[in-house]
């Protein structure tokens, strides 16, 4: 029974890995969040062709020695977008785990709550604090993508 167990839960994250089958050979990256969005190819010669966008919109620039640390950064910044929408999410999970065990305190212990208020209190000051941060953090990314997106664009 284990064994079967063990196979199906293998085989489930086997096919669930993730990873995609790309129709062209000469993509290297590509990353996508909070509306933007960028593709590295193989560019003519041994550079590089990047197409990045916001919103559908894309540009296509051929990286360059002036512009290869604009398009790192802008990658750096759409790739930490990503990263901090699934942290922003987490630590509000974590809130509502707090608000609803706090809850079922209340409603069917409330003795423990008074003397453990001060420790679900602590609790939730920890996690607003790590949403205002993680909130604080994805403005900034977006804010980094922005720039760098309008100066690549010119």
């Amino acid at each position: 029974m284990k064994r079967q167990f063990f196979m199906i839960f293998f085989l489930f994250f086997a096919a669930a890995a993730p990873g995609s089958a790309q129709a062209s050979s000469d993509i290297i990256r590509d990353g996508k969040a909070g509306g933007y969005e960028y593709t590295i190819t193989l560019g003519e010669g041994p550079s590089y062709s990047w197409k990045i966008g916001r919103q559908g919109k894309i540009v296509v620039v051929e990286e360059n020695s002036e512009k290869v640390v604009d398009l790192t950064e802008f990658m750096d910044a759409v790739n930490h977008i990503h990263l901090e929408k699934f942290k922003l999410i987490s630590y509000t999970v974590y809130l509502m785990i707090i608000f609803i065990t706090t809850l079922f305190i209340y409603f069917y212990n409330k003795k423990m709550l008074k003397s453990g208020g001060f420790i679900m209190v602590l609790f939730t000051a920890y996690a607003l604090y790590l949403i205002i941060g993680a909130a604080v953090d994805l403005n900034r990314a977006l804010d980094d993508a922005r720039f760098y997106y309008l100066t690549l664009k010119q």
